[in-house]
């Protein structure tokens, strides 16, 4: 169901590599600008679905004429794998917070819509290069997904950017169960570890992930 909590899976994404600068590289093209690992620019969402409601009462018919899906969790889990986009990522900005939350947010205040997040949108652009400038560039990218590790997503953005070999590794908070670990290099898997592979050290694997990333 859509609003059922889910188990969260934790994903870690680095560069395999020993070339800083290359690594550099590789972990900010995978970035938007304001540091966050976005779903969208891999498999974009079709904009029609991206506000809907799940089940769709009101525009069922049109969205499905224009997308083949009646609403966002139908497309979500067909093209991400997960029924939600990345969340809890682990960007930091130490000591620079640029704290925006001084504006007013009430129901009738316009700021609250789109002036609002247009004004959050340039104040993490701000955070997240002066995030770089003090702390450099992270050696990964760290985010929850829904359930379920978004390969398809994994394999859009290594299709997208084709230069660099990219280690992911995952597990589920359920300890033990949905492990994972590869390198991908333009869409193709290599060094593939899955809960089978892992010659019964999945718990091992999970909580070591956990503790070091969480």
């Amino acid at each position: 169901m859509p609003n059922h909590i889910p188990d969260h899976i934790l994903n870690v994404i680095s560069i395999d590599s020993d070339d800083r600068q290359q690594s550099e590289q590789g972990i900010l093209s995978i970035l938007d600008n304001q540091g966050v690992f976005d779903f969208n620019r891999y498999i974009p969402m079709p904009r029609i679905l991206r506000n809907t409601q799940a089940p769709n009462r009101i525009n069922p018919d049109e969205c499905r004429n224009k997308t083949g899906y009646i609403d966002w969790y139908e497309w979500s889990w067909d093209n991400w794998d997960t029924k939600w986009n990345a969340y809890n990522q682990n960007i930091e900005y130490d000591g620079l917070d640029a704290k925006p939350w001084h504006l007013s947010c009430k129901t009738k205040n316009i700021i609250c819509n789109s002036k609002y997040r247009a004004y959050l949108k340039r104040q993490n652009k701000k955070r997240f290069k002066a995030s770089i400038i003090e702390n450099g560039v992270p050696e990964h990218v760290k985010f929850y997904s829904a359930w379920v590790h978004p390969e398809k997503v994994i394999i859009a953005m290594s299709k997208k950017h084709p230069s660099f070999y990219f280690r992911v590794k995952f597990a589920d908070e359920d300890i033990g169960y949905d492990v994972g670990e590869y390198v991908i290099k333009n869409g193709k898997l290599f060094d593939v570890r899955r809960d089978i592979n892992f010659e019964h050290k999945e718990e091992a694997f999970a909580k070591k992930l956990w503790n070091e990333y969480n």
